[in-house]
Order: C-alpha cells, then structure tokens, then sequence
C-alpha cells in the first residue's frame, strides 16, 4: 500500500527450465498495511511501539520460492 493504493511491486520470474523445478511459493507479509505508528520510519514511531523483529523491516513484502534443484539423474538415486 502506498499513498492509499494497492498494487504489486515486486515479482518472481524463472525461465521455462528453472520453472519446472518451482515446488512452491508464498508472499510474506511482513509489511502488509501497517498503521504509521508501527512503521519503521521514526517520523511517527513511538520507541514504546518497536519490536526487533522482521515485521515492518522492508516497505516490500518478499517472496518465498521453493526449489527442487537437484538433476534428473540425482532423483532416481
């Protein structure tokens, strides 16, 4: 959220290779719609508000994306 809108910044791209071995992803939402009282930005952070912690650590949220990268040949092992 940003100046009251909603969208996406951020994004995952594989090549058609690196996609077939995708087993998974999620959005993290550490930063999803925090009030400006949580915010790390100290203009309106309150020291009593702050946690040391990953919430708020980013203005993005990132994305978790799981792998299989082992090769064919190592599977059937």
């Amino acid at each position: 959220m940003f100046d009251g809108q909603r969208g996406s910044l951020d994004h995952a791209l594989a090549s058609d290779s690196l996609a077939e071995q995708v087993t998974g992803l999620a959005e993290w939402h550490i930063n999803a719609d925090e009030p400006d009282l949580l915010s790390y930005n100290s203009r309106f952070t309150d020291a009593g508000f702050y946690n040391d912690d990953q919430y708020g650590a980013s203005d993005h949220d990132p994305l978790i994306i799981g792998l299989d990268l082992s090769s064919p040949s190592e599977m059937l092992v």
